[in-house]
């Protein structure tokens, strides 16, 4: 049964407590929240504002969409300079701007969240799930501005929002030119005509002159600040302590059920789609451990008629260098070889093909692998009728 389609567990006291040790930080906001919400609600407000909070949120407009007419991905195009880049150099252009323009310098912040990721789970006819992660829409640009009057921080939003398009237009340009420059590449090394390149290259091209940047006002909040004077009772700050705790609680709970980070081997034994659970290899127990790992590693060979084991990591934070190190002793003077692998992604095809020779132990890494990483590697290699011996959970070692 893969992570995504699990039925609900009962509640694993243990799997709540790391997640309130990696988490921690969630009960003292959560009661800051609760009790700064009942202490303005409570509390008498100046009724003159010393400043306004002006919020703007721009959407763009996504002017890559036509090329998929064209046979083009639009997600091929990069922007050059990267988006993080751009609001970097927009920062700076446009604070000069608002100082020359407005006559004095205005405090204007720029944020621009991730764009957000779909994942889509669909059953195959074999009855393995299929999973695919998609982009969805495109990320907003939100503008904070706070000054004495309201009028300023529109006119400093306005000039932002001018620069922001015009980085933009000439960051999706540039994209568009350097991968028609690549399709050009491409027609001038082939010696047969190719029609569908010529006229996707024409498409880059003709897009690129039209390209505009345009940015779309989605939103617009104004929130007046002022001092607040406190007449809070006692009462009312034990109660949003208690409320802070309780929303602590359930948020807690909620990531302990969706949280897909490889935390326990108990939850890594009721989800592993029927992968064999090698142990667990901790610096607290190297030298245990590694003596029973190297015996159960050699009974699996035994079974499997193998002569060898390949150490195959599910993502680049497994250090299965480290691992084979804490082993080696051991395994030579048993006889064992132990190959050190690639995560599947940086494997060549010789290196993913049938390998029954070899006994393929996936290794994962407490707390930072994910499901979804070690469900990817263990069909990639399943696929290569690869001779998969089971999973081993490292901790960090010394």
């Amino acid at each position: 049964m893969g992570p995504l389609t699990k039925e609900i567990p009962q509640i694993d006291l243990k799997s709540v407590w790391d997640v309130i040790r990696l988490r921690w930080w969630i009960f003292p906001l959560t009661i800051a929240i609760c009790v700064g919400l009942l202490f303005t609600q409570e509390s008498s407000l100046q009724s003159e504002p010393s400043s306004v909070l002006v919020v703007a949120t721009y959407g763009p407009r996504d002017e890559l969409a036509g090329l998929s007419l064209y046979g083009i991905d639009p997600t091929s195009v990069r922007e050059f300079p990267s988006f993080q880049n751009q609001i970097l150099a927009v920062q700076e252009n446009a604070n000069k701007a608002v100082t020359e323009q407005i006559g004095r310098s205005v405090e204007v912040s720029l944020t621009r969240p991730e764009q957000q990721v779909s994942l889509i789970a669909a059953s195959e006819t074999s009855g393995r799930q299929k999973l695919t992660m998609i982009n969805v829409g495109e990320p907003n640009y939100v503008l904070a501005c706070t000054d004495s009057s309201s009028d300023i921080c529109d006119e400093a939003i306005q000039i932002y929002a001018t620069q922001i398009s015009k980085a933009r237009a000439d960051g999706i340009t540039n994209g568009l030119q350097k991968l028609a420059d690549g399709v050009e590449s491409v027609l001038a090394l082939t010696q047969t005509p190719q029609p569908q390149l010529e006229i996707q290259r024409t498409a880059l091209v003709d897009m690129s002159s039209t390209v505009t940047g345009e940015l779309q006002l989605a939103s617009r909040v104004v929130e007046p600040r002022s001092a607040t004077i406190a007449t809070v009772k006692k009462s009312t700050y034990l109660f949003g302590v208690v409320a802070g705790l309780l929303i602590g609680v359930l948020i807690i709970l909620q990531l302990m059920y969706t949280d897909d980070k490889i935390r326990s081997p108990r939850k890594l034994q009721s989800i592993n789609g029927g992968t064999n659970f090698l142990g667990e290899m901790s610096g607290s127990n190297s030298s245990t451990g590694s003596r029973q790992l190297v015996a159960t590693l050699l009974t699996q060979t035994k079974l499997t008629g193998t002569s060898s084991v390949l150490l195959v990591p599910v993502d680049t934070k497994v250090d299965v260098q480290k691992l084979v190190a804490n082993i080696r002793d051991e395994a030579n003077s048993h006889k064992l070889e132990l190959i050190q692998g690639l995560p599947t992604d940086e494997m060549s095809v010789d290196q993913l093909m049938n390998q029954q020779k070899t006994l393929v132990v996936l290794v994962v890494l407490k707390n930072s692998s994910t499901f979804i990483d070690l469900v990817r590697t263990r069909d990639a290699l399943i696929r290569s009728n690869n001779n998969i011996g089971g999973v081993l959970l490292m901790s960090t070692l010394s």
